[in-house]
């Protein structure tokens, strides 16, 4: 479930880029680097110790007292296919080029500066973690499931 509070956060910078003009279909040319399977799970490993750090901790705590982990559970699971669809839609590269500044407003509406920043490197620090996974799995679905935001 703290994965979920991960995806929220980008899942809601991607969902803002919806209403500005999209970028034409890239054609990837990065070779996709097909992952051992040690190494998918070496890398789900960093993704789930860096949401387990303090700050993925209190981000965790905050919703479930929130009362809403509950309610976004299968909304997570749309919004985690939907994200996948989006980056093999535009590319890598420019699904990050467009997260990285509305991670940035979303942090923003927080109340204090020094909690708004944290949020910002916080999400932004597990991002590529999250590409890396992604990249192991051919669709959106298993990608999520692996991340424990869908159920198998």
């Amino acid at each position: 479930m703290r994965s979920a509070i991960i995806l929220l956060a980008i899942v809601a910078a991607v969902s803002a880029t919806a209403i500005r003009q999209q970028p034409k279909k890239e054609h990837l040319t990065k070779d996709i680097k097909h992952h051992t399977k040690e190494e998918r799970v070496q890398n789900a490993a960093k993704v789930h110790q860096k949401l387990g750090d303090l700050s993925g901790k209190a981000y965790f705590q905050a919703l479930v007292a929130s009362g809403k982990d509950a309610a976004l559970k299968d909304e997570l699971c749309k919004m985690c296919i939907k994200l996948i669809t989006d980056i093999e839609t535009f590319g890598e590269d420019t699904a990050l080029d467009y997260l990285e500044p509305e991670v940035e407003i979303m942090c923003d509406g927080l109340p204090w500066d020094n909690l708004k920043k944290d949020c910002t490197d916080w999400v932004m620090s597990i991002v590529d973690d999250l590409v890396d996974i992604l990249n192991d799995y051919t669709d959106g679905e298993n990608a999520c499931v692996a991340m424990t935001l869908c159920d198998a």
